[in-house]
């Protein structure tokens, strides 16, 4: 009697830690999974180097995604899944070239191979295409490219010679037009409208008092978001309405929310970049990321 005892008090407690184990993995990844409360973010406060983590602005926590080396530029995926980032030691023999990361199991492929440098993919909306901007070690000239996620379909994005496009572009939620900015020949920079389907590059907004930047559309389509010097304005989708929603810090690479109310971008203080949040108006700035070390460029998760 006392050995059965024993073997039930034995198989008892195995079944109860594995339970345990189930329910902790399951709530692990719940508190980490992507969703609408959660940002992909850059990161050093690990070590020297730049990694990618998911960070919960609910929970304020980090789950690392990158373990290593050189990451930067991330985009997700519309389904949450998957990674686009830029990746590389940025010399000739191993220039940075864009990856695909599994979120579930960190695998990663390569989709860029080659000699070229590439930067700055942006997942389209619709899950369908990345852009980006690739250049020659030679070159000084970015151009822009569309391929798809599993690294087919590679064509060339044939826009203005006469505008000098930066990097950073982003997509309209319908995927059928690349928002970017440029300069043209007057030296002024604006932001333009590039359709995919008409193959016609349009401006949405030039203003010879600002430089704006990494330009991007709010889910909703209603307004576009930029950088200009230290700070970070919104413009209607057709360029009018300008506002200033920062004011006296370094403010950085703005990212909408999924519900278009909410922007989280960089701002520096004293040396140090810490990811902020606030709402569309440029109210209720607050802090998220409080740890050592540097955190930038916060992509929201869709």
């Amino acid at each position: 009697m006392k050995r059965y005892r024993k073997w039930f008090f034995i198989i008892f407690y195995s079944i109860a830690i594995i339970i345990a184990c189930v329910l902790f993995a399951v709530l692990f990844s719940h508190l980490f999974a992507p969703n609408k409360n959660a940002i992909v973010i850059m990161s050093n406060h690990e070590h020297e180097g730049w990694d990618l983590y998911l960070f919960s602005i609910k929970t304020r926590r980090y789950k690392r995604i990158t373990r290593g080396g050189f990451n930067v530029s991330p985009t997700l995926s519309p389904d949450r899944k998957w990674i686009a980032c830029v990746s590389g030691e940025g010399n000739d023999m191993h220039p940075y070239h864009i990856w695909i990361i599994n979120l579930s199991t960190g695998n990663s492929y390569l989709i860029t191979p080659g000699t070229q440098w590439d930067t700055s993919p942006a997942w389209s909306p619709d899950g369908k295409s990345i852009v980006y901007c690739s250049r020659q070690s030679n070159e000084t000239k970015f151009g822009f490219y569309l391929i798809q996620p599993d690294g087919s379909g590679k064509i060339k994005i044939d826009m203005n010679n006469n505008i000098q496009f930066a990097p950073f572009p982003s997509w309209s939620p319908d995927s059928k037009k690349i928002i970017l900015s440029g300069k043209d020949i007057s030296n002024k920079i604006g932001i333009y409208n590039y359709n995919l389907e008409n193959k016609q590059l349009s401006v949405i907004y030039i203003n010879e008092k600002f430089t704006p930047l990494k330009p991007k559309i709010s889910p909703d389509g209603k307004k576009i978001v930029f950088t200009s010097g230290n700070n970070i304005f919104t413009i209607d989708n057709n360029g009018n309405y300008l506002k200033q929603l920062t004011y006296g810090y370094a403010d950085r690479e703005p990212s909408w929310s999924p519900d278009s109310k909410k922007v989280v971008f960089t701002r520096i203080i004293n040396g140090k970049s810490d990811i902020w949040i606030m709402k569309d108006d440029g109210s209720d700035q607050k802090r998220l990321t409080e740890q050592s070390g540097d955190n930038v460029f916060p992509i929201w998760a869709r």
